[in-house]
């Protein structure tokens, strides 16, 4: 069964989430996605009637609670089907909780516009045609060594974060706004993706921005839990795509090879604040990704 490493509360689109029961609802569900979510179980945390409980969550969200179930579940396969490949897609379809491999296929290019084959072949010949300029590079680079897998554990960590869409310019006033309350408290946030950047359309995904420090609860409003495991650690700078190349260069050379497998589509960033907001861009900063991984 695949698992999320973490629990974000959060609409899916850009207006703001006033329900505090339907917040409860989005987190159980990303803490749950691979776990039957029928109408019912969903209301039930909402402690409401299945009725009101679906009025209300389509208000909030925008959808119906089964459409973004089905959503959320589909961009965490799409983020797998890039960076797993040799993970089968009929193991997929069913850890996801869909039906069957059919069911799946037709609700998938009904969302994507191709099939899970057809998307995957096309995003990783994509990535391939730009990682092997970067091999190209490597290999005309006489002090070059592959790089070792170091893993580290990381206790389980609770953060209070703020969503944001993914974009340079919400992600920078997000961070200058956080820089500014925490008055060089800190030294450090986290960025937490719950959506792939990777492809067209990022625009429209989520993450999260926080402190790296130790919420005082687990489970208020604004906090995410990230599970304790094995993490891989790699420094990154640049744009989304020199983002994706990195994250894509990290499974294909560092992490198929070995013994290990991703644990979770889910990743986070640790980004060093400087004392001044306006000193901090997010694209020229550097970034150290954190990865969890399980063995194989």
């Amino acid at each position: 069964m695949i698992s999320s490493l973490v629990s974000p509360c959060g609409c899916r689109n850009n207006a703001p989430m006033t329900d505090e029961r339907i917040k409860r609802v989005l987190f159980y569900i990303e803490q749950n996605i691979a776990e039957p979510l029928s109408l019912e179980a969903l209301a039930d945390v909402a402690c409401l009637s299945p009725h009101h409980f679906h009025r209300l969550f389509t208000s909030e969200v925008g959808q119906t609670p089964k459409g973004y179930v089905v959503e959320v579940r589909l961009k965490h396969i799409a983020h797998m089907l890039i960076i797993m490949k040799n993970a089968k897609v009929t193991d997929f379809a069913f850890d996801f909780g869909f039906s069957s491999p059919a069911a799946f296929t037709r609700s998938f290019k009904a969302f994507y516009g191709e099939t899970p084959r057809e998307f995957r072949a096309r995003q990783q010949e994509m990535h391939k045609a730009r990682l092997e300029v970067y091999w190209a590079s490597l290999r005309e680079d006489e002090t070059w060594a592959p790089h070792k897998l170091d893993l580290t554990h990381m206790p389980q960590k609770t953060v209070k974060a703020v969503r944001t869409a993914m974009t340079r310019e919400a992600i920078n006033d997000t961070y200058r706004s956080l820089i500014g309350e925490n008055q060089g408290k800190v030294t450090h946030a986290l960025t937490i993706y719950t959506e792939s950047p990777f492809g067209p359309g990022r625009e429209k995904e989520r993450l999260f921005v926080g402190l790296d420090t130790q919420a005082a609860k687990a489970g208020g409003r604004e906090a995410l839990t990230l599970q304790a495991g094995y993490y891989t650690q790699l420094p990154v700078r640049g744009d989304f795509d020199a983002l994706a190349d990195t994250l894509f260069k990290v499974y294909q050379r560092d992490i198929e090879p070995t013994a290990y497998k991703v644990a979770s589509t889910i990743f986070f960033e640790r980004v060093r604040l400087p004392k001044n907001a306006e000193d901090f861009d997010y694209f020229s900063s550097e970034r150290i990704i954190h990865a969890c991984i399980t063995r194989r």
